[in-house]
């Protein structure tokens, strides 16, 4: 599933800081709005069927591995960096 959420968010017109999620009027909305077309990290794990329970582990194995957490790598390090951390989280699931 992180496969996915990184798919959703690879377009720089799919992502979004400071909110789960916008719509087309860049008002934020629910990642689960259908007028949502722009996701943060956190908005596209639950877009692609996350649960809260489900995103914890990954923060902390964020932090453990990058020092820093899904939420401030998302609107401090910017789209590119949160790309490269989900992949990272995807490798290790798949060994």
């Amino acid at each position: 599933m992180i496969d996915k959420a990184i798919e959703l968010i690879s377009d720089p017109a799919r992502w979004t800081t400071g909110v789960m999620a916008r719509n087309k009027d860049n008002e934020s909305v629910d990642y689960s709005d259908p007028e949502a077309c722009r996701w943060c990290v956190l908005g596209a794990l639950k877009k692609v069927g996350f649960t809260t329970d489900q995103i914890w582990p990954l923060i902390d194995r964020c932090v453990k591995k990058y020092g820093i957490g899904l939420v401030v790598a998302n609107d401090d390090h910017g789209r590119e960096a949160v790309i490269e951390m989900l992949k990272g989280l995807s490798s290790e699931n798949q060994t």
